[in-house]
Parts: C-alpha cells; sequence; structure tokens
C-alpha cells in the first residue's frame, strides 16, 4: 500500500513530530519523558527503542540498516538563524559508525546528518533520493568523548550562510550552509549499536526577520516562497522544452515549443476550509496571446486547473484531464491587467465556501463555482515560448480552523477501542496516499476521500504495521462511507486482516449490494458474490454505515447496523485494517473506528505460561498427511501465535525469518523420498510449541524424462543476455558487475544445460538501437518450439509520475526518457516473440515494476505440465527499490544454476532455491521476485531448464 521501503544506504531513523513552542525562541523541545512525549517504545527484528529513565535509547540489532519515522516536519525558517541540539551517549556495540543529529530532512530518502563514532570520528553526510554523499569524510577529534558511556553533545548552529559543527562546546569545523531539502529533524544510529539521547531542541538564535511574506494578508500562512537561492524549493533547470531559474528573488519559466510548461508542489491544503493562492507574474518575453499564470488543484502536468492572463490584456480560467484542454471561462479582456511586457500583475484567488472568486490587482474579475481538485499541487503554468517571472507564491487560510468533533460517537458495544479516527487530520498511519494515474485521495474536515478514474482494480489505504490489532480476540471494524460519484454497480468499503499476501474486503455497491472476499496474488477470491440488500441506501451523497464484527468464531457483516452475512471465524496473518474504492467512483469516509468487544486477557504470568500455536500456509498441509513434490527445496510459509510474543522459528534445524507478528518463511532442502518436516517456535517465556509433517519428493520418472525431452527436442533453447556497465552520459554512474554476471550465466547455461554457444547472444554496453535490433533479431528466429531466456543487468529507474519502470541501455540520457526502454517496450516485444516458453531476468533497480501483478505460488506442480503450456514469466532481483552494483542476486542464481543436479528445474524451482539466501545476505534487505508479465500470453507453464546428459 502506501508504505513504501526504500534502500537508504543506512539507518536506524527517527523523524521528530512538531510540538508547540514552550518559549520565544524555542521552536521545539522533547526531553524524553514518559507521558510527555510522542516517541515510543518499539521493536522488531531490526530495531528497538523505548523510553528510560528521562532517555531515548534506540538499538540497531543487524548488519543491514534500517528505519523508523512519522515523517512529519518540524517547522522550520531558513532564512532564520537556528540550532539544534543533543546529547548521546554510546551503550554498546560497534564503535566505527554514526550516532548523532538528523537535519534539513523530508523523509528517511533526503536529509543531512552530523554523527560521531564511539571511537572519536565526526562526519557530516548528505542523502538525497536515497544517493549517499559524503560532505565532511570521517575526521578525529580530541572533543569527542570515546567509548562506551560517553556523553557527547552534539548541536548544529546555521547563522547566516554559514553552517557551525559543535561538539561538546567546542566548534569543530565551519562551512557553507547546506541548502535544506526539508525542515525536518530527528537522530540517527546504525550498524550494531545502541545509543541513548538525553533530549531534542531545535531554536532560533535571532530575533524574527519582518516581512517575509510579500503581501501579507490577514490570514494563517501554509506556503511561502520568495525565491531566494539557497532558501527555495524551487531549483534551476534546463531541459529541451524548459527552461527555470531563481534570479534576483524571482523564479523564471520559460517554455520552449509550442506546448506548455507546468512546475508545481504538493502543499496540503484543507478544502472544507477558505484559502487563497496568490503570486505576481510579470511578463519578460515571447507572444503575447498565452496565458501565464497560477495552476492549481493539481496532479501532474496532464491534470490541473490554471488561472492565466495574456500580455495583451486578457485573462482565462480553464483545466486539464487527461491531457484535454477545457475552458471554464474563456478568454475575456480586463482593464486590470498591466499589459505588454515586464509588466508586473498580481494573480489571486479565493476559495470561500463553494464559491472560487478570481483577482487581478486586487481587482475581482470572475466568481465561478469552485471546482473539485484533482490533487493538491500548486504552481505556475507558461505557454508557447514564453518566458514569464514570479515573484513570490503565497498560500493562506483565511478562516479559523473548525473545531474538532466526533463524527459519529464509538459504538457502544465496545469495551476497548484499539484505534479511532475522524480524518480530521492525517495520523502517524499516513492515510493520504500519493496521487496516481488511476486515482487520488484527500484528507480533512473530518473526510477521507478516494477519487478514481481507472475502472479496473481497486484502491485502498490501511493502517501501518506499528498500528497493532489483535485479530483474534472479539472486535469490530466500523466505517461510514458516502457515494459522491461514478461507478453504481462496484464495490468500496472495508478491509480487513490485511497483510503483503491476502487483503480481506467488505464492500457494498451504491445500486443496493453487498460483497465479501479477499484479494491474493492480486486476484479476487468471492466469499459471498455480490448480493442484494435492503440494508444499503441506495445513490449518489447517500451515508452507509459498513461494520465487521469477530465474535465467539464467527464473523459478522453490517450494513446500517442490520446484519447481512455471517462466515466461520477465518485464521488472519495480517492485522493490518482500513478501507478501500473499486473502479471509476468518488467516495468519502467519514470515521474508522477498530474496537475491541471484551476486556484483554490478563497478562500470561510463569505460572500459566502458554505453549506457541504454529499455522502452516505453505504448503497446504494436514496434520500427519504427506504431501508430495519434485523439486529439491521446499518453501515453508505459517504463522507462530502466543501472547507472550514469539522469540524463534527453526525448521528442520534451519532459522527460520520471523516477523514481529509471528508470520515466518524457511527454505528446507529435500532429498529424495521422504522427508519428515518438525517445525519448532520458542515464545518469549522461552516454551516450545511443535509441528510436524512429512513431504514425500519424486525424482522425475523415466517417462517424464522421455515424454519431456520428447517436446523439447522439437525446439532449441535461446539467450540474450544483456550487461550495460559503462554509460556515455557522464551523469550517469558507472558500474563494474553487469558484463561480468552476464558472461557467468553464459558459461552457466552453455556447460550445464542445453543452450548451444550458437543460440547465446551476449551484448556489451548496447545502445537503445543496438539493443532493439538484437530483439528484431531473436525475434524472427524463434519459434513456437523454442524456448527464450533474456536476461538484463544494469541500471533502471522507476518514474512514479508514469508509472513506469525503465532500463537504460548505454547511450540513455538521464533528463530524456525517450533515450530509455520501458517495461511497456519489453512486454510488447515479448509478446511479439512467438516462443513456447520465455523467462526475462532483470538485475536492475526498481526491476520489480515490469510486473503489472507481482505473484508467485511455491505449491509444486507437474513439470511435464508445466513445460506443455506456454509462459511468459520474469525473474527480478528486487522490488520498488535500489540493489547494489556487486550482485548478491547473480552470485546466487549462478550458484543454483550450477550446482543443480535434476534432470529438469522449473524457473520458479530455481528461484525458490535461492529467494531466501538473497534477502539474507544482500546490505539492503532486498527481495527478489518472480510472477507472470501479465497481458503478454502466459497460459500457466514455466520455463524449465534441461541438462545436458
Amino acid at each position: 500500500m502506501k508504505k513504501i521501503y526504500t534502500r537508504l544506504s543506512t539507518i536506524g531513523f527517527f523523524i521528530v513530530l512538531a510540538a508547540s513552542l514552550h518559549a520565544q525562541t524555542l521552536i521545539y523541545s522533547n526531553s524524553f519523558s514518559q507521558g510527555q512525549t510522542t516517541w515510543g517504545n518499539y521493536d522488531d527484528e531490526n530495531t528497538n527503542s523505548k523510553l528510560e529513565g528521562g532517555k531515548y535509547i534506540l538499538t540497531h540489532k543487524k548488519d543491514s540498516y534500517s528505519y523508523m519515522g512519522t515523517g512529519t516536519a518540524v517547522t522550520i525558517d531558513n532564512n532564520r538563524n537556528y540550532s539544534v541540539e543533543t546529547v548521546v551517549n554510546h551503550i554498546t556495540g560497534t564503535d566505527r559508525y554514526p550516532m548523532g543529529l538528523v537535519f534539513g530532512a523530508t523523509d528517511v530518502s533526503n536529509m543531512y546528518y552530523f554523527a560521531i563514532s564511539a571511537s572519536g570520528y565526526y562526519e557530516l553526510a548528505e542523502i538525497q533520493q536515497n544517493a549517499y554523499k559524503s560532505i565532511i569524510s570521517w575526521t578525529l577529534s580530541d572533543a569527542i568523548r570515546k567509548g562506551d558511556n560517553g556523553s557527547n553533545k552534539l548541536r548544529i548552529e546555521k547563522t547566516g550562510d554559514q553552517l557551525k559543527l559543535i561538539i561538546n562546546d567546542q566548534q569543530v569545523t565551519q562551512i557553507a550552509m547546506v541548502q535544506p531539502i526539508g525542515s525536518a529533524i530527528g537522530v540517527i544510529v546504525y550498524k550494531q549499536q545502541t545509543v541513548a539521547f538525553d533530549y531534542l531542541t531545535a531554536s532560533y538564535i535571532d530575533n524574527p526577520i519582518n516581512n517575509i511574506v510579500n503581501n501579507p494578508v490577514n490570514s494563517s500562512l501554509i506556503y511561502h516562497d520568495s525565491f531566494i537561492p539557497g532558501q527555495s524549493k524551487w531549483e534551476n533547470f534546463d531541459g529541451e522544452y524548459t527552461n527555470e531559474k531563481l534570479e534576483g528573488g524571482k523564479y523564471y519559466l520559460t517554455h520552449k515549443k509550442t506546448s506548455y510548461s507546468y512546475r508545481g508542489a504538493a502543499i496540503p491544503i484543507d478544502d472544507s476550509r477558505s484559502y487563497s493562492i496568490e503570486t505576481i507574474v510579470t511578463h519578460i518575453s515571447g507572444t503575447d496571446q498565452y496565458p501565464i499564470g497560477l495552476a492549481f488543484g493539481s496532479k501532474d502536468v496532464s491534470n490541473l486547473y490554471s488561472f492565466g492572463i495574456s500580455a495583451n490584456g486578457s485573462y482565462l480560467f480553464s483545466k486539464k484531464e487527461q491531457g484535454a484542454y477545457k475552458p471554464i471561462i474563456n478568454w475575456t479582456a480586463s482593464n486590470a491587467i498591466k499589459t505588454g511586457d515586464n509588466a508586473p500583475n498580481k494573480l489571486r484567488l479565493e476559495k470561500k465556501g463553494a464559491q472560487l472568486t478570481l483577482f487581478i490587482n486586487d481587482q475581482q474579475v470572475a466568481q465561478t463555482p469552485m471546482i473539485q481538485p484533482f490533487g493538491n499541487e500548486i504552481g505556475f503554468i507558461v505557454e508557447m515560448g514564453e518566458t514569464a517571472a514570479f515573484d513570490y507564491l503565497d498560500v493562506s487560510y483565511l478562516d479559523n480552523p473548525v473545531k474538532v468533533v466526533v463524527n459519529h460517537p464509538v459504538n457502544a458495544s465496545i469495551a476497548e477501542i484499539a484505534y479511532h479516527t475522524d480524518f480530521y487530520s492525517d495520523d502517524e498511519n499516513q492515510w493520504a496516499l500519493k496521487s496516481t494515474d488511476s486515482a487520488s485521495t484527500s484528507l480533512g474536515g473530518g473526510i477521507f476521500k478516494i477519487s478514481r478514474t481507472a475502472k479496473n482494480w481497486y484502491t485502498g489505504s490501511v493502517t501501518a504495521r506499528k498500528t497493532y490489532v489483535d485479530m483474534h480476540r472479539n472486535f469490530l471494524i466500523e466505517t461510514e462511507a458516502i457515494h459522491y460519484s461514478g461507478a453504481q454497480n462496484y464495490g468500496y468499503g472495508l478491509d480487513f486482516g490485511v497483510d503483503s499476501a491476502r487483503q480481506y474486503h467488505f464492500w457494498i455497491a451504491a445500486s443496493g449490494f453487498y460483497y465479501i472476499g479477499y484479494t491474493e496474488d492480486n486476484q479476487f477470491k468471492n466469499i459471498v458474490t455480490f448480493t442484494a440488500t435492503d440494508a444499503v441506501i441506495k445513490g449518489d451523497n447517500e451515508k452507509n454505515k459498513l461494520g465487521v464484527e469477530h465474535k465467539n468464531g464467527q464473523l459478522h457483516f453490517y450494513v446500517n447496523d442490520q446484519q447481512v452475512d455471517t462466515y466461520p471465524d477465518i485464521n488472519f496473518t495480517g492485522h493490518e485494517f482500513g478501507v478501500s474504492v473499486t473502479s471509476s467512483q468518488d467516495i468519502g469516509f467519514t470515521y474508522l473506528t477498530f474496537g475491541y468487544l471484551d476486556k484483554a486477557a490478563h497478562i500470561t504470568t510463569t505460572d500459566t505460561v502458554s505453549i506457541p500455536r504454529i499455522y502452516i500456509t505453505s504448503p497446504e498441509v494436514t496434520r500427519g498427511l504427506k504431501v508430495v513434490q519434485t523439486s529439491d527445496v521446499l518453501h515453508v510459509a505459517g504463522i507462530a501465535k502466543d501472547p507472550s510474543g514469539i522469540f524463534s522459528v527453526v525448521v528442520n534445524g534451519i532459522q527460520a525469518n520471523v516477523d514481529v507478528n509471528g508470520n515466518f518463511t524457511a527454505d528446507v532442502p529435500m532429498a529424495i523420498g521422504e522427508n519428515p518436516l518438525m517445525v519448532v517456535a520458542m515464545n518469549m517465556n522461552m516454551k516450545k510449541g511443535t509441528y510436524t509433517f512429512h513431504i514425500v519428493r519424486n525424482s522425475v520418472s523415466s517417462v517424464v524424462q522421455t515424454n519431456i525431452s520428447k517436446d523439447a527436442s522439437k525446439g532449441k533453447f535461446y539467450a540474450l543476455l544483456i550487461g550495460v556497465q559503462d554509460y556515455q552520459d557522464q551523469s550517469i554512474p558507472s558500474l563494474e558487475g553487469p558484463i561480468g554476471d552476464a558472461n557467468n550465466l553464459s558459461q552457466s547455461l552453455i556447460s550445464n544445460y542445453t543452450f548451444l554457444p550458437e543460440n547465446v547472444t551476449l551484448l556489451k554496453n548496447p545502445t537503445r538501437a543496438q539493443l532493439f535490433k538484437a530483439l528484431d533479431a531473436i525475434s524472427g528466429i524463434v519459434t513456437g518450439e523454442d524456448n527464450l531466456l533474456l536476461f538484463y543487468a544494469g541500471h533502471g529507474l522507476y518514474d512514479e509520475s508514469h508509472t513506469q519502470g525503465y532500463w537504460f541501455p548505454a547511450d540513455a540520457i538521464r533528463e530524456r526518457r525517450d533515450t530509455w526502454i520501458s517495461n511497456s517496450d519489453l512486454i510488447d516485444y515479448i509478446t511479439a516473440i512467438k516462443s513456447k516458453h520465455t523467462l526475462l531476468i532483470s538485475d536492475a533497480c526498481f526491476s520489480g515494476s515490469i510486473f503489472k501483478s507481482r505473484s508467485i505460488d511455491l505449491a509444486p506442480k507437474d513439470i511435464q505440465e508445466l513445460y506443455k503450456w506456454p509462459s511468459r514469466r520474469a525473474m527480478t532481483s528486487g522490488t520498488m527499490k535500489e540493489v547494489p552494483d556487486k550482485s548478491v542476486f547473480m552470485e546466487y542464481l549462478v550458484k543454483r544454476l550450477n550446482q543443480n543436479t535434476d534432470p529438469f528445474l522449473s524457473a520458479e524451482q530455481l528461484f525458490a532455491s535461492f529467494r531466501s539466501a538473497v534477502i539474507n545476505n544482500s546490505p539492503n534487505g532486498q527481495v527478489p521476485q518472480f510472477g507472470v508479465i501479465m497481458a503478454a500470453g502466459d497460459e500457466g507453464g514455466d520455463f524449465v531448464f534441461i541438462k545436458k546428459n
């Protein structure tokens, strides 16, 4: 869902929540006192944090990196002088890695940190878009108190255009002030260390500067930018279509061609309140017949509203939706406009109630009903070869905030509230999602709204993992939903029991139906198909209350307090819950409650300790029965449960991967014949529970071998292996591993499997044209009886604005998308190549974006059936994250190919045999993916590697 994990090169990390001002110069203060701080206790396999004795103690447990954070920034005026300070104590662990302050941050992927090591060094570093950059490399300092329990005060001071770094009140260095990415502050710890922080403060160290806002109004300022270099989020840029620059306190925007340029920034606004947006725009040069001005309510360049003027004296109010232009107020001449070049004009729009009023130079020129925003971006638009300058951008509320009230009293049957929100503001669950081509969300005024334009699939927003609820107690989940507009015959409502593998849904349709089901492997599975009910209040703008009750081993489903269905208890593996909308609908949710219907059970004591319960979810087993398979590796998955928590899970002596909720996975080698398996779970009281079952591994019969060999002999095995590591664009960093990885794979295929040398093509650093030429050539050779393996190693990129993944050929240009190779290009080729089986292996950053749906089914299948049916499958080194240059993925993939002794090895079996090894040994916890390339011709088979005789 919205919890997106990105590789950082780092770090156990916490970003602070803003607090109210405690003194004239104090911006933020946290003394980490129990009951007086938003920072709390937390524990998982990577990180432990706790409040103890007025300190915040943070432990990072592993060699890899992890983070936790709220993402909420402290508001700091970067025009002023300020300081950020903490006292840090190294308790235990390595003495060679950083611990210290984070500042100028927006999130874990974009920040600065000033840190020390317990061995006596300090460092200043920057991370932008996950890329690490040293500003001051590790430097030895006598100011640092070394070793464990050495207390060190760290302080940064921004004074004018200088940044001072201070340790124990001794200045260690001074440099030019960095450009803050945001204004969040926090603390940082990584590698295996435990560190205590005494406090965290941020303070202004000067008097306030007057007249920061160019044109103040009697209002509450939401956003202001006066375009001062070094203090503005807007930047210099020059591309094929657009030029931007900051100069003399102005932002200059030039569109070079005959279309338009839009630049915007996400600025959250509560649409239930009255607000204004204002700028001063000056026409510098170019045609005087096209608009320059404000853009607002925008999602992206193709979906926005604009209020613009022309230098010849007319104004226009219009929208672009899916790139299509539509005027709302057509070109209208106005004497309020100062015409010609170098004439400044103030543009202002005011939203009050249901009306939108447009002003030019403080003169009202038009009023219209308020529009429905596409998103929350605000910015500027310039068209048709014009250059315009903007003096500032102000966004302000024009009213006082509405007092927060509870939409509905909490259901009287609830004995204990686990979670409740009225959607008046966001919280740690971050309900509002980033807008996409298919959906946008907004939150405010007591409504969480999901607006979908796509007709397929659904959009859901669920709680964060740390909002833990016990899905095995008696509980009630409840919400109220409003159908504003859109499809009447599609579902919207509650999600529950959610984890990465499965999501349960209880939906209603505005036409008077309800639905119960779940999503697994990106497919809908029905429990109760859409069923008519009088309980639903039909039509647009109607409110309906939905509830899911778990009580005494039964699930009960309610619409407007009327029970519509029941279902036997489900063994939930996930604990997240939330709301979702399918198809093209606009739906609002007024509250969301999760409560227990009974009081919590007494805490287990040493006298009444329980035994962990174990449930196996893969493979599907019944206790005592034998499961038959042919793979030499068995992927075991399940969940272990105990009131005290789960300490460890071991499967046949192999330590399983276990998360905080007891979900575990392990890959276990299988011998030919019968394999007894024992799963042992240990709880926090060191009590063990066991579960045993049997797997029978059959060797592939001689008849099956003959049949497969006979089928395979009708065709050939081809491979096109692509390695790109040397890039012509100097701004794209070179790599070291791709060509070597492609060579290793080539040698393994030719030496061990039925790939003839003349049918294996190795491309080293191909250009875009050369790569497409090779795909065209292979497409002309491969027949319907042949098998094709495609391999790519090199740079990859995922463009969120286009929801598209890309490969970078050797002649790729970083700023030109037309020089990249998109997933859609690849899928077109894979669809057109008429092979029996095509397997794509991609070892690149963000390579998981090739899957329109990502799924893996590790249940054993008959190898002959797998080869019989056509397949279009992909295996990627990761999900939506960066992967390292030294490829752990390729190391273990080639290793397993070389070690395999089975005569037939399906791609799915190959993947299962090394997936855990990659997860456990990669520096950033990358998770390889395997699944179907959708809409490319897959019919359920799989690529089979056939060993040489």
